[in-house]
């Protein structure tokens, strides 16, 4: 276990501030970070290839899908295949920041009680979990870009501001959702539902111009997580920056995640978060 964990630790004493806990919290990477790590070791114990199962599931379903949906939507495999393994990429990267890390503090109670530590950290912890997964699956995206010959470090540094953006409302969905889950423990369960709808009305199959031809363009400009994905998906097929509107759209998101996460979590939760765990 990394130094500073401990309670007779002064400087990992929370304050009760929630902004001054999150900093506190964040500039201990070194705690959150092996606690990510031994996570994702603890679900592949034993298992031969380890974390590498996250790179191995997920190549086989982008080769798989994206060959079967792109000869049935008649669609250039050269075209379909990145878009479908990327855009997939960064659904599950959501998803994971809004499900699986709205229990971070639940599973973490013992510690959040028993500890005089930032609680944030265990927020963090999560979190980080999801970017490692899905770092690991930029990688899969990565390698299917240099097969179909669209890979290029050009299309790489155009993502960097839409990935930042795409982070940011992963950080934005982990503190919000593992604050209010504590409150409301039926909410993954309906976010789950809720999620499975919107992603048959989210271009990750099925391409805008499939949607737009069929009338049903208002499901994705309407659809914040359109223009998530879209950041990082576009620079990456095209090596140009994104559409301003995309990245507007992005950064608008983000915007309001980041106003009303703040206003549930500092305002009306963290002082009470012990209390419904």
């Amino acid at each position: 276990m990394p130094s500073g964990f401990g309670t007779r630790d002064k400087p990992m004493s929370q304050s009760g501030n929630f902004l001054h806990d999150l900093m506190l919290a964040f500039r201990r990477w070194r705690v959150w970070s092996y606690l990510a790590v031994n996570d994702l070791k603890v679900r592949y114990a034993r298992s031969r290839f380890g974390f590498a199962w996250i790179f191995i599931s997920f190549a086989v379903w982008a080769a798989g899908v994206g060959f079967l949906y792109g000869r049935l939507f008649e669609i250039e495999l050269r075209e379909f295949v990145p878009f479908l393994t990327i855009g997939f990429a960064a659904w599950g990267f959501i998803t994971g920041t809004m499900v699986d890390c709205g229990g971070a503090l639940i599973s973490a109670a013992g510690y959040v009680k028993q500890f005089n530590q930032p609680k944030q950290i265990y927020v963090w912890r999560s979190f980080a979990t999801q970017v490692m997964s899905f770092s690991l699956s930029l990688l899969v995206c990565g390698a299917v870009l240099a097969i179909f010959g669209r890979l290029s470090i050009a299309g790489v540094a155009c993502a960097l501001p839409g990935l930042a953006l795409l982070v940011a409302a992963g950080a934005g969905h982990a503190f919000l959702f593992s604050y209010l889950t504590p409150f409301f423990r039926d909410l993954p369960y309906a976010l789950s539902s809720a999620l499975n709808v919107v992603f048959f009305v989210t271009p990750i199959i099925f391409t805008p111009a499939l949607l737009a031809k069929r009338g049903l363009d208002s499901f994705y400009l309407f659809n914040p997580f359109y223009y998530l994905i879209e950041v990082v998906r576009a620079p990456l097929m095209t090596g140009v920056l994104p559409h301003w509107m995309t990245l507007a759209g992005a950064a608008a998101y983000v915007l309001v995640l980041g106003v009303v996460a703040f206003g549930v979590v500092c305002k009306a939760l963290d002082r009470r978060i012990v209390y419904a765990l």
